[in-house]
């Protein structure tokens, strides 16, 4: 899960640097402009995004506080917001015109 959450932002981070006023340092901030730049639905990234960053904090500094249980409900129930992500990142690799990129 935190190698998966990694890769959601590492990539965010990515796609961010490329576009005018996209930097971002704080993972809560990069999936705000994720949605504020258009690469994600603004509410995908104000509620899932959001909720993905403060997991993956968790996941990294409290990891000992995380039960067994709370981590197979993520699994059992969250698992499709990476699928929602993908889908928003090959839309973009599809079209980076729309949001001023190019591909190299």
């Amino acid at each position: 899960m935190h190698r998966a959450l990694e890769g959601v932002f590492n990539i965010s981070t990515h796609i961010l640097s490329r576009i005018p006023g996209g930097q971002a340092t704080q993972y809560k901030e990069i999936a705000l402009k994720m949605g504020e730049h258009g690469i994600v639905e603004k509410e995908f990234a104000q509620t899932k995004l959001v909720e993905m960053a403060k997991y993956r904090n968790r996941l990294v500094h409290f990891y000992a506080e995380i039960k067994p249980e709370e981590l197979h409900q993520i699994i059992q129930n969250d698992l499709s917001d990476f699928d929602v992500f993908l889908a928003a990142i090959k839309s973009l690799l599809a079209n980076p015109n729309k949001f001023g990129l190019t591909i190299e």
